[in-house]
């Protein structure tokens, strides 16, 4: 099994949140003021910890500090006390890339979060599984800003977006949800950000979220009307996945499956919403046979989206489902 650490990196600083509002402020972008260390002694735990492996890394000991971070490798070390995101200030996203490289050497994988600005660095170092850096979900953003996402933010690198999905303070569709991991790529996913055990529900298309991958093979940019509409397919081995997000206007969006193999049938599992399901969710999971070619004819509700994927078709399968008619609407 990996270790793993996610990294806080929202302000800067090795400090928790109590920490600010106890003096633990630094007043500008290199000087750091007014830290009681009688106070930081009192603390117990992680907290203690991470102040100890803040010292070491500013002293250059980051093997001592990798020491102590690995102890609570999985638990949120965040990085407060900063009136500026840590993207601004170079002597911290140093800190944060030697953690990263530091990591890398001893086998750990590393998603930093918040306001961390990704530059290539997962490329040299790829234990850099991800990062936050996005105005993800749970920000509540519209769905007209996660149209436009994939070609602004996403061209930088992977995305952490944090889908959430039954917090009831979603402003989108939960078939928009599912599609978010398609259009949005992140080698780790987080799919229940938010989502706390009582508000769990064992709807059907959840199923989407247990088999859809987080790396890929191929990836076909579909439908590009940056803020209107977006559409994403992306191959694992010889199966298919398709995202598409509509903004907050209600739209009909027709996608031909050029993207699929040749002379190749194919089980399309499409997550459509749908008022009339009767789950919690209100997500319509449909079966259907396509080929290369056929079209695929998408009602969006507003602020929607639908989510399918596609695996190659068994003679069994040929039998049990029908062809995707020209009459159907998705």
């Amino acid at each position: 099994m990996r270790r793993f650490v996610l990294l806080f990196a929202m302000l800067a600083g090795m400090m928790t949140p109590g920490y600010a509002q106890d003096g633990y402020r630094m007043a500008g972008p290199y000087a750091i003021v007014a830290r009681d260390g009688q106070y930081a002694n009192t603390k117990g735990g992680s907290e203690k910890d991470m102040w100890q492996a803040w010292q070491c890394a500013k002293t250059g000991e980051d093997a001592t500090a990798l020491e102590i971070i690995n102890a609570y490798a999985g638990t949120l070390q965040r990085f407060e006390g900063h009136d500026a995101p840590l993207c601004l200030i170079q002597h911290w996203a140093d800190w944060v890339h030697g953690l990263v490289r530091a990591a890398a050497e001893n086998h750990i994988l590393v998603n930093i979060h918040d306001e961390y600005r990704p530059t290539g660095y997962s490329r040299t170092y790829p234990n850099l599984l991800t990062q936050e850096g996005i105005c993800g979900n749970e920000e509540w953003p519209s769905a007209t800003h996660d149209t436009q996402l994939p070609f602004t933010r996403m061209l930088c690198g992977a995305a952490d977006y944090t889908v959430c999905y039954f917090d009831p303070r979603l402003k989108n569709t939960h078939a928009h949800q599912l599609a978010l991991p398609v259009m949005y790529f992140s080698p780790l996913q987080t799919l229940f950000w938010y989502d706390t055990p009582d508000r769990i529900r064992e709807t059907p298309e959840l199923e989407f979220f247990d088999r859809v991958p987080t790396v890929w093979d191929e990836t076909r940019v579909v439908d590009d009307h940056i803020g209107v509409t977006a559409a994403i397919a992306r191959r694992s081995g010889s199966d298919w996945y398709l995202g598409v997000l509509g903004n907050d206007q209600a739209q009909l969006l027709r996608l031909t499956a050029d993207w699929l193999a040749p002379e190749t049938s194919y089980v399309m599992t499409v997550y459509t919403d749908d008022p009339s399901v009767d789950t919690a969710t209100h997500v319509a999971v449909r079966k259907f046979i396509v080929r290369q070619g056929d079209v695929l004819p998408f009602s969006l509700l507003p602020r929607g989206g639908a989510a399918a994927s596609f695996v190659p078709a068994s003679k069994a399968d040929l039998k049990q489902y029908r062809k995707l008619s020209k009459k159907v609407s998705l």
